[in-house]
């Protein structure tokens, strides 16, 4: 399942994949009865600037959608804004801060 939030989704227009959170898997389980441990965590993604090439991999996976190159995401307003928002101080790293649960049964 992707449970992704956020991302560069959008930046082509296309419609987004639906999307399966920890909340949904955790209901389910709960739902049937089946014993499981949650555990949130927080961890942040860097990429370098000069690293295109593993940018566009990391922004793909986000958004589920492999469709739209790092240029037209970048001449995005919206997600050219956020992107830009992301880097850091010195320019020279992207950084995705993400919350993540791990579920085990």
């Amino acid at each position: 399942f992707n449970a992704s939030r956020g991302g560069a989704g959008g930046a082509g227009g296309g419609a987004a994949p639906a999307l399966t959170t920890a909340e949904h898997v955790v209901a389910a389980l709960t739902a049937r009865g089946v014993a499981h441990n949650r555990a949130d965590h927080c961890h942040v993604t860097a990429v370098p600037c000069e690293n295109r090439r593993r940018l566009e991999a990391f922004l793909h996976g986000c958004a589920g959608d492999d469709a739209v190159s790092l240029d037209t995401m970048l001449a995005n307003p919206r997600v050219g804004a956020y992107l830009a928002s992301c880097r850091t101080p010195d320019g020279a790293t992207y950084t995705f801060p993400q919350k993540v649960a791990h579920i085990t049964l």
